[in-house]
């Protein structure tokens, strides 16, 4: 077969993890219609091969083609793809995480009912969570989401780890009839009777050098197995004469050894925002009742009490605070409330791109028709959207915890477009946590660092108030050019710093776009 048959060519595929070698001038080709094995023992290389083969990390050097096309440009739904590792949605059901997969794939499950039958997942076993499935019903799963939409290239990491010896026949027989079906798969596996049993051709790889590509028949040929024999007698390992295709290496007294050919031996955000919001709601209803209990005549002579750090805290705005829209305005900056709002971007974020990579669970997203900057812009737009829904509560409850409670008067216009300033900030923090989370391979860490940039900026805008001395940190912190207070006052926003938010936001997003697009992803 010529290479313009090739469903798969990996030309010189080389990959280094720091000073460790991953693979180094991998090359070979995988033509249509039929199973490649790619065989070598654990840490060989296996995964790394396949990782640049789907484009989930970049090569160094080399390049691959699938279906004639570069791998990063080639329609997704032509693929199926099981990882090594496999990870699922442990919260979904099993019809679920399988409806989510074939809505992103964009073809219909035509394959869905008879491979569900065949591996025995029942309509109940599909009802529940994963969570609650044991080891070889998640890998069976993992195997009919891949098959599912009937792709016409299969990549397998070693599907068969976790099926019984039942169910793992029925697989080696499904690929059989893909083959005949004219079906592609490429194979990856570390035991040599599994490549043997299906595979067509087989690759070789060990530390990452690709060993030799043989057909299987040839393999057999050539490989071979060492067996020792002992005698009773020297004479007899002396006399002994080996059957056809079987070579004596040495004789050492009664100890013989032979060389045999091998053939010879016998796989929520809706709820968590509406909690966020109800919190807001709450707190401000509890700051109008506190304001109309104390009243400003106990409340002037407490502000008046407060040591210079507290009063920097709440932006020496004193006079401001004695009157019910100056008062209002503080929530906005309330401890409370800013890590209400910081939280949601950061947490989303956080979870949306480095969990899944976390989780593992990015392989099934980035194996469909959908390109890592729609995955990322998506996580950028849900994000946005959440963060303008928060401050749209912020401003709602406003609205309504006032109209329920008599209270003002309040110029809700000025509060309104506090409430956007804010969105712009909070767009701003979740940007740094977009962007955290793109370069990250663990939630966690891209949470930590995001809230530590944004307890940062707010350290540095509340020590800026403490002293001229340190007011030159002012232009260090997002929080320094979010002033609600200050907008309620003057009835309306300064538009520069409203550009400063908005700069950091788009420049933090499209940067973090930029780097999921181009980061390694480990499967």
């Amino acid at each position: 077969m010529s290479n313009a048959e090739a469903v798969i060519d990996a030309v010189h595929l080389t990959k280094h993890y720091g000073r460790r070698r991953g693979i180094e001038d991998v090359a070979f080709t995988v033509q249509r219609g039929e199973i490649f094995g790619f065989l070598g023992p654990n840490g060989a290389g296996k995964t790394t091969t396949i990782r640049a083969v789907l484009g989930l990390v970049h090569p160094h050097h080399g390049r691959v083609t699938i279906f004639g096309h570069p791998a990063s440009e080639i329609d997704r739904s032509r693929l199926g793809f099981v990882p090594g590792e496999l990870s699922l949605y442990e919260r979904m059901t099993g019809a679920q995480l399988l409806d989510y997969l074939a809505a992103l794939t964009r073809r219909p499950p035509l394959r869905r009912a008879a491979l569900l039958e065949r591996f025995a997942l029942s309509r109940q076993d599909l009802l529940r969570p994963i969570r609650h499935y044991s080891r070889g019903m998640k890998q069976k799963v993992g195997v009919v989401q891949a098959l599912q939409h009937d792709p016409e290239l299969l990549v397998l990491d070693e599907p068969a780890e976790g099926l019984d010896p039942l169910m793992q026949q029925e697989f080696y027989e499904l690929l059989g009839e893909l083959r005949a079906e004219g079906r592609t798969v490429f194979i990856s596996s570390h035991l040599l009777w599994e490549v043997e049993r299906i595979c067509d051709r087989v690759a070789i790889i060990r530390d990452g050098l690709l060993v030799t590509t043989e057909r299987i028949d040839t393999l057999r040929q050539r490989s071979a197995r060492r067996v020792d024999v002992q005698f009773a007698q020297a004479n007899d390992a002396t006399a002994f004469r080996p059957p056809e295709g079987v070579t004596v290496e040495r004789v050492e007294g009664v100890r013989l050894t032979l060389r045999v050919p091998a053939e010879r031996t016998a796989a929520v955000l809706d709820a968590l925002a509406g909690i966020y919001c109800a919190a807001i709601v709450l707190f401000e209803y509890l700051l109008v009742v506190v304001y109309e209990t104390l009243g400003t005549q106990t409340l002037g002579p407490v502000l008046q009490m407060l040591p210079p750090g507290i009063q920097a805290l709440l932006g020496n705005e004193n006079a401001r605070l004695l009157t019910p829209g100056g008062f209002l305005a503080f929530l906005f900056m309330h401890p409370f409330v800013l890590v209400l709002m910081s939280a949601f971007p950061i947490a989303f974020a956080s979870g949306a791109l480095a969990g899944e990579v976390e989780r593992r669970t990015i392989a099934l997203i980035l194996t469909r028709p959908i390109s890592r900057r729609q995955v990322a812009g998506s996580v950028a737009l849900t994000m946005t959207i959440g963060v303008a829904t928060m401050c749209a509560a912020l401003w709602g409850g406003l609205a309504m915890v006032t109209r329920i409670r008599g209270f003002g008067p309040i110029n809700l216009v000025a509060f309104g477009w506090a409430a956007a300033s804010g969105a712009a900030a909070f767009w701003a923090v979740g940007g740094v946590a977009l962007l955290s989370s793109a370069a990250a391979s663990e939630a966690g860490r891209a949470g930590g660092v995001s809230a530590a940039f944004t307890l940062a900026s707010y350290v540095a805008d509340y020590v800026a108030k403490l002293s001229p001395d340190w007011r030159w940190l002012k232009r260090y912190s997002l929080f320094a050019y979010w002033d609600p207070q200050g907008v309620v006052a003057r009835g309306g926003v300064v538009w520069s710093d409203v550009a400063v938010l908005l700069g950091v936001a788009a420049l933090t997003v499209l940067l973090g776009i930029v780097v999921f697009d181009r980061r390694d992803v480990a499967v």
